[in-house]
């Protein structure tokens, strides 16, 4: 969603956790790309499971960043996405190396 009202990044529902393109640059690309889908592509899920992996590992979550490492090497596997584009861009080098050894680590 892109709620112009905040710039809050993430707005809580009962239920319902939205992610606010207003409200990060990151989401803003992504919003961007995919506004008018009904669903997401492929690339802009790999894009939201590469940040959501580093965000994870940060905040020390790793059984979500597990999660997004597995949810990454479908994508990898399923549909042959093996860089970022965009999420590159937010993450340090470090951060991108553990990706490309996600990346790497898929058998195909």
């Amino acid at each position: 969603m892109n709620d112009k009202s905040t710039t809050d990044a993430f707005i809580n529902t009962v239920g319902i956790d939205y992610i606010n393109a207003n409200g990060n640059k990151f989401f803003n690309e992504i919003y961007n790309i995919e506004k008018g889908n009904i669903q997401a592509t492929p690339r802009s899920l790999f894009e939201l499971k590469v940040y959501a992996f580093v965000q994870h590992c940060q905040n020390f979550n790793f059984a979500k960043a597990d999660s997004c490492e597995y949810d990454l090497k479908f994508l990898v596997r399923n549909f042959n996405i093996t860089e970022s584009r965009i999420a590159r861009k937010y993450i340090t080098n470090g951060e991108y190396s553990e990706i490309v050894k996600i990346v790497r680590s898929v058998k195909f």
